[in-house]
């Protein structure tokens, strides 16, 4: 794992800058560093740079950039190719010889032989930089579920890539202008989506894309796309359950196996619940030895701890288990903003900090259970859509007459939503039921709540195209919730204690042949997940996992009203917001009374993104509160 940037520009950077840029990232790979300079015929300087974590191949051989023999082909790069020893042995039947066992050579020739179609042969996750001097252009991936990042600027003539926004932002001439348009999505999202960032003229590469730089000009190219896919492999649904239960479990096996590889110790994140579980005891399964790590928290309110340590004894693990205070945590808000370049308010991101840095102290790769929710239907609110589904069939035939007297009844028994969601004609509602409810609370804090909601995803091609509204939500989690929400916290937070983090679930035939099992099959009568915890349960007893789904939350709600209230308030002084020109401070404090007298949550998450956003802004723009 690593951390790549570059520039390219008919003004020439200095190399301190390139290294000062470059060092930026030093936290994502502090083993090695290095840049690459050239002028190219079109009139433009090109500038690579990359700092290594040593995974696989520990010396030198591995080193970035790194050149091709000929000298025309330059790569930096970022991940982990898990199929490249089959690609490798591919490429020396076609006469290619290799002077490293590192997976970057390999996707250097791979390029070189098979230009942007190696694509489709790349097992992993990536993302990367490609300077090709015989065709002047710059070729740039990202990997198919999103899990390595990657953001870049283009402005006038000069186009900036990196890992983080950091560097971007350290470019000489870069101007951290605000994006007002997406202040409203990230409110709703915690985030901001892709290809948006905060900053304008600057943007994130969607999963599954690859971009071509050309003598100033770009060109972004879908290679995968989750829709397509889904609708393609969901036409070869696998209806016998014994045969979907044996060739996922192969899956799991083969994809934890992969992710096992590495020149370096490795272990896992170890919660207690079904993913993490499931992951751990296949590791242990093939690993025979296997070190698991958990934090656990003083406030029973938050520990999953016990839960962890069961499954832990359960498995035969070395489990290592850091019991932390409340106060802790809290002290590495600041951390947030720093690591996380743009506002980003899930509140888990701090118990993974902690889970990363305890990790590191004994493994430099922890294999993590992140997109069996997605995939399996694991999260509550599937259970919500089921209920308003089976609402919405059972009163269908009234849609026939007069729908003012039935709506009359649910507003006199306090269902005016319920009532809305039952009868609207644009099913969108009905599957993104929370982001509407959001984007109206957003609408009171903002200075200009006539700005549209921005949501590029809910018009995806084919999305609505598909008739179950379950798979559809699925689908809206894994092409939006996971890439721009799950795998960014889990990202940031590992790479800030320099610790690789690997998911199994999110291998690409995993997911592929998840869309060919039926929907019944994942979700049956109320139950989540339920063929996951069908091969789960060969482990571990069923009646051990026989809980509620808890998460790695905060809670923001006692934080606000309590030990930051001080503070919170602070940030909605109506003399700097009207500097800053964003948010509203009659507005703010009316949603700090509703967050008071209401459990809704989506009042407290709303004043979390503020409150985050603020921290943000205080950090990297201006401290108007001095």
């Amino acid at each position: 794992m690593c951390g790549i940037c570059g520039y390219l520009s008919p003004q020439k950077i200095s190399s301190d800058n390139l290294w000062i840029m470059n060092n930026a990232m030093i936290h994502r790979g502090p083993d090695d560093g290095g840049i690459y300079e050239y002028e190219a015929d079109c009139g433009y300087y090109i500038g690579l740079a990359q700092r290594r974590l040593s995974i696989i191949d520990l010396s030198e051989a591995g080193h970035q950039p790194m050149i091709d023999r000929s000298g025309n082909y330059i790569i930096v790069y970022n991940g982990e190719t898990y199929n490249h020893e089959k690609l490798k042995n591919k490429l020396v039947k076609k006469g290619y010889s290799f002077k490293s066992k590192s997976d970057t050579e390999v996707l250097l020739y791979l390029y070189i032989e098979f230009g942007t179609k190696m694509l489709d042969m790349m097992d992993g996750m990536f993302a990367f930089a490609i300077y090709d001097k015989k065709k002047e252009e710059l070729f740039l991936a990202r990997d198919r579920a999103g899990e390595k990042p990657l953001y870049y600027y283009s402005h006038d003539h000069d186009f900036v890539f990196s890992s983080e926004l950091k560097p971007i932002m350290l470019y000489p001439s870069y101007s951290k202008k605000i994006c007002k348009k997406v202040i409203k999505q990230y409110l709703v999202h915690n985030t901001v989506l892709p290809p948006y960032t905060i900053f304008e003229n600057t943007y994130k590469l969607e999963k599954g894309q690859y971009m071509i730089w050309k003598k100033g000009e770009l060109n972004v190219v879908n290679y995968y796309d989750t829709v397509h896919s889904y609708q393609k492999l969901s036409e070869c649904i696998e209806e016998d359950y014994n045969r979907c239960k044996k060739e996922l479990k192969e899956l799991l096996y083969a994809s934890v196996e992969e992710r096992l590889i590495a020149d370096v110790p490795v272990g896992c994140f170890l919660s207690g619940g079904i993913d993490s579980t499931l992951v751990s005891a296949i590791a242990k399964d093939i690993k025979g030895e296997l070190d698991t790590f958990c934090i656990g928290f003083e406030d029973t309110k938050l520990n999953e701890a016990i839960y962890a340590q069961q499954s832990a004894k359960y498995l035969g693990t070395h489990h290592h288990e850091m019991i932390m205070r409340e106060e802790e945590l809290m002290e590495m808000l600041d951390d947030v903003c720093i690591y996380y370049d743009e506002p980003f308010a899930d509140s888990s991101q701090l118990a993974t900090m902690l889970v990363s840095k305890y990790a590191k102290k004994y493994v430099t790769v922890a294999l993590s259970g992140d997109g069996g929710d997605e995939f399996f239907a694991g999260y509550s609110k599937n259970d919500k859509l089921t209920q308003l589904l089976k609402y919405r069939k059972l009163f269908s035939p009234l849609r026939m007459i007069d729908t003012s007297l039935i709506q009359d009844i649910f507003s006199l028994i306090g269902k005016e939503e319920l009532s809305s969601l039952l009868w609207m004609e644009d099913d969108s509602r009905l599957y993104q039921g929370e982001e509407y409810k959001r984007s109206k609370v957003a609408d009171l804090i903002m200075c200009d709540s006539a700005i549209d909601y921005v949501n590029p995803i809910i018009n995806a091609k084919g999305l609505n195209e598909i008739d179950n509204i379950l798979q559809r939500r699925m689908l809206l989690d894994i092409m939006t919730y996971l890439p721009d929400e799950v795998l960014v916290k889990t990202d940031r937070a590992s790479m800030k204690y320099s610790l690789e983090l690997r998911t199994p679930l999110l291998d690409q035939q995993i997911m592929e042949y998840s869309f060919r099992i039926p929907i019944e099959y994942k979700y049956r009568n109320g139950e989540k997940k339920y063929i996951l915890k069908d091969i789960l349960y060969e482990y571990v007893p069923k009646e051990m996992m026989n809980r509620p789904k808890t998460g790695f939350g905060v809670p923001i709600k006692d934080w606000l009203l309590g030990p930051l209230y001080t503070k919170l308030m602070n940030y909605c002084k109506e003399s700097a917001l009207k500097i800053q020109g964003l948010f509203d401070s009659n507005g703010v404090k009316k949603l700090i009374m509703l967050t008071k007298t209401s459990d809704s949550y989506r009042y407290q998450a709303t004043l979390w993104c503020f409150f985050v956003f603020q921290m943000w802004y205080q950090e990297y723009i201006d401290d108007l509160w001095k």
